[in-house]
């Protein structure tokens, strides 16, 4: 959300990345990017009218009446009527329980739903907010950025933007401020190892480009998948063919700190490795059942591995979870997230909409992601100095997770 819109989560050992803490709840944001997936598993433009429970009762009214006669006379901040109209209804939404069932008001949804492939000011940075403790974390900083040249690093927490705490704020809160027109600045105050510090950083327009990928030696190719945006299986077929039209012998496909996405996207990109059969299926709140699955068209038939992390959830548990229980790749890393549910977002006759979280997915092999993530088969820890820049060519020497990936992968050529 810029910068860069997605999902939103928090840091498995801090949270969050914004993400995680305790286990994170999974919202993202791609700030100067465009993406909306984040941990929608897709958004919805269509939707049935919703019937509400019961009308609000005569004491109930005379109730929020004679709250709003003492904001009037007594609150010390001013507001709008619009403001507390707004506040009922996301009121409503949060009362739910559910972190990630949110109102949007009309301007909200029209951003959520503006072209999420284009271009925008911003710094080149994806964030993600862990659901309860609203903690702001740095997942990932794209190569040649605004936030990389200015020394944003994965891990950063955001508390202020602008000069306004981030607080309880939402992610498309903060990310709305952090996004802006080309060549204006923005302000940062970022918390790395218990130290604040402040950053200012000249927006610049952004590509949301999400998968990099490189031939290493041995005919290995390598995959960066930074988030499973709406457009990013173009781009990992797109670069997948041409690393097998160079002759690769064996691949590997990075999804840490990916915060996950489009579910149609990914299902997609796994199209084009698999042969033919389930995917993924989700279950809604009755028990229905949709499955996904791959035609078979394109197997890929080569060894593959899988990297993930604490910070690889929703769509990239998907994509891991898959090809383990199919036995088409071997996964390495460390345990995932474990955010296993999905939202949709349903427009409003007024044109606000309302998100909310209506299935869940389970593996081919029916085991369920939502809190559980996905164990690696093999578990490797990152090495205190070891240095990973997300969409760069990697190097075993100063990443220990991605060494032992390659190890395992050469094993299996």
């Amino acid at each position: 959300m810029d910068e860069n819109r997605s999902v939103r989560h928090f840091s498995k050992e801090a949270v969050i990345l914004i993400v995680v803490a305790a286990i994170f709840g999974l919202s993202m944001a791609l700030i100067g990017g465009t993406c909306i997936g984040f941990a929608l598993g897709r958004v919805t433009k269509d939707s049935s009218s919703v019937k509400s429970s019961k009308a609000v009762t005569s004491e109930e009214q005379e109730k929020l009446e004679e709250i709003e006669k003492l904001l009037d006379k007594y609150c010390l901040y001013d507001y709008s009527e619009e403001d507390l109209t707004e506040g009922i209804y996301k009121g409503v939404a949060a009362s739910v329980g559910d972190p990630y069932t949110e109102y949007y008001t009309k301007e909200e949804t029209d951003e959520i739903f503006s072209d999420i492939s284009g271009e925008y000011g911003g710094i080149g940075a994806l964030l993600t907010q862990d659901a309860e403790t609203k903690v702001i974390t740095v997942v990932n900083v794209f190569p040649g950025s605004p936030a990389e040249k200015s020394g944003i690093l994965p891990g950063d927490y955001i508390i202020s933007v602008a000069g306004e705490e981030v607080g309880e704020r939402s992610l498309d809160e903060v990310v709305k401020d952090i996004r802006g027109d080309e060549g204006t600045v923005a302000e940062l105050v970022i918390v790395r190892d218990g130290e604040e510090m402040d950053f200012s950083v000249t927006r610049e327009i952004v590509e949301s480009k999400m998968v990099y990928s490189y031939m290493l030696e041995n005919k290995v190719g390598y995959i960066d998948v930074m988030e499973f945006t709406s457009n990013m299986d173009e781009q990992f077929i797109e670069q997948l063919n041409g690393l097998m039209d160079q002759g690769m012998k064996g691949l590997i496909i990075d999804l840490r700190s990916n915060p996950g996405g489009d579910v149609d996207a990914c299902c997609n990109a796994l199209d084009a490795l698999l042969p033919q059969g389930c995917i993924i299926y989700t279950e809604d709140k009755n028990g229905d059942r949709q499955e996904y699955s791959s035609t078979g068209d394109d197997e890929i038939g080569i060894p593959v591995v899988v990297l993930v992390n604490g910070y690889s959830a929703s769509a990239s548990e998907i994509f891991a979870g898959c090809l383990m229980d199919r036995e088409a790749a071997t996964i390495v890393g460390t345990q995932s997230y474990g955010k296993g549910i999905i939202q949709t977002i349903l427009p409003l006759s007024d044109g606000s909409s309302i998100k909310i979280t209506f299935s869940q997915y389970f593996t081919p092999n029916g085991k369920e992601i939502q809190g559980k993530g996905i164990t690696p088969d093999v578990t490797v820890e990152p090495e205190e100095n070891d240095k990973r820049v997300s969409g760069s060519e990697p190097n075993p020497d100063s990443d220990a997770q991605f060494k032992k990936a390659l190890e395992v992968l050469e094993s299996q050529m």
